[in-house]
């Protein structure tokens, strides 16, 4: 079976779980609090945002998910790339930690009710630009680098065609 086909591996099970269920459910987890509602409905917003982008892009670009599934193990990734990589799942991993420490420790008051509907439809709004961004480029990879072995080209379609690329 070629490296293409055999996308899923126990490293990339483990890193889905992590990234599709844990993360989003660390709030709880963490605060131990399983009657706090707002934290239900944005771990009821970010499993199923993952999941149906991730199947709307293997429906346009069936490619994209092996190669994303291949996240830090391609060679020709840059070494500044790896580290920012490295420092955004750190941050990713804060932002999640936090409320739920927040809410045990009872830091904060905590948000009103405008403010608490303004975040879930930012969240929405972020998981529909990234899925649009997604869809519209079939090299939408996790690192940054130039996918010879993927014909990489140049987009400009979707929310890529505001964008200025450099000639």
């Amino acid at each position: 079976m070629n490296k293409e086909k055999r996308i899923i591996t126990p490293r990339l099970v483990i890193i889905m779980l992590l990234t599709v269920v844990v993360m989003p459910m660390l709030p709880l987890l963490v605060s131990r609090q399983w009657n706090w509602v707002e934290a239900w409905i944005y771990a009821a917003i970010c499993i199923p945002g993952f999941v149906l982008s991730r199947v709307l892009a293997a429906r346009r670009n069936p490619g994209l998910l092996a190669e994303r599934a291949r996240f830090g193990g391609q060679d020709d990734a840059k070494s500044w790339d790896r580290k920012i990589t490295f420092l955004l799942t750190l941050g990713s991993l804060t932002i999640h930690l936090v409320p739920g420490l927040d809410r045990l420790k009872g830091w904060s008051a905590g948000f009103s009710m405008p403010w608490a509907v303004t975040g879930f439809i930012l969240v929405v709004a972020g998981y529909f630009l990234g899925s649009y961004a997604m869809v519209a480029n079939s090299y939408f990879s996790g690192m940054v680098r130039i996918q010879n072995d993927r014909d990489h080209r140049v987009v400009s379609s979707g929310p890529y065609r505001l964008v200025s690329h450099p000639k």
